[in-house]
């Protein structure tokens, strides 16, 4: 049997267009500490490592610098944030379900991989009608999606590097999670 030829994307910035409900949750913890929002324009480029690191980049902004403890409740207010608003603005890339579609005439299957929270990638895919697009969330160490598989030492699918899988986005993210699977 031959395998299946995999495109594997990064999520936030490959996919979908996410920087304005992020940045705008950054904004929700900002105004929470009394600083000023940051516009998006210039927060585009302060995405990227999670969460806890563009709070950080938000905070320095300011010549701010926070506590573990700060950053931790201020991250739990992020996600919760991020949470309700995760698809209020945040739209796949034009032209992106076109080429999933030509994409998968050609036989091609597709899955993420992505630094985001799994259960938060599945949210978010799920509110933009895109999860049924993907056979797999790799993010290894985090808790599962409902109705995704694990990481990728839990797909219960065969575990060996595929010379047809390719990772497709702007970070290291992707490359780093450069799958040893096959679906």
């Amino acid at each position: 049997m031959t395998p299946s030829r995999i495109v594997v994307f990064d999520l936030d910035g490959t996919l979908v267009d996410t920087a304005p409900d992020l940045i705008n949750a950054l904004n929700f913890v900002l105004d929470r500490e009394g600083l000023p929002p940051v516009p998006l324009h210039a927060a585009r480029m302060m995405i990227g490592a999670g969460a806890r690191k563009l709070i950080e980049r938000g905070l320095e902004l300011e010549g701010r610098f926070a506590t573990l403890e700060d950053i931790t409740r201020l991250t739990s207010d992020f996600i919760d944030y991020y949470a309700a608003h995760i698809a209020d603005a945040s739209r796949p890339f034009e032209g992106l379900e076109g080429a999933l579609d030509e994409l998968a005439t050609l036989g091609y299957r597709f899955a993420v991989c992505t630094n985001k929270l799994e259960w938060l990638s599945k949210l978010l895919l799920d509110r933009l009608g895109l999860s049924s697009r993907f056979a797999a969330i790799c993010i290894l160490g985090w808790p599962a999606a409902p109705g995704f598989p694990s990481s990728a030492s839990n797909l219960g699918i065969l575990r060996f590097r595929s010379p047809t899988s390719s990772p497709i986005g702007s970070s290291s993210t992707c490359a780093n999670c450069r799958p040893p699977w096959k679906i």
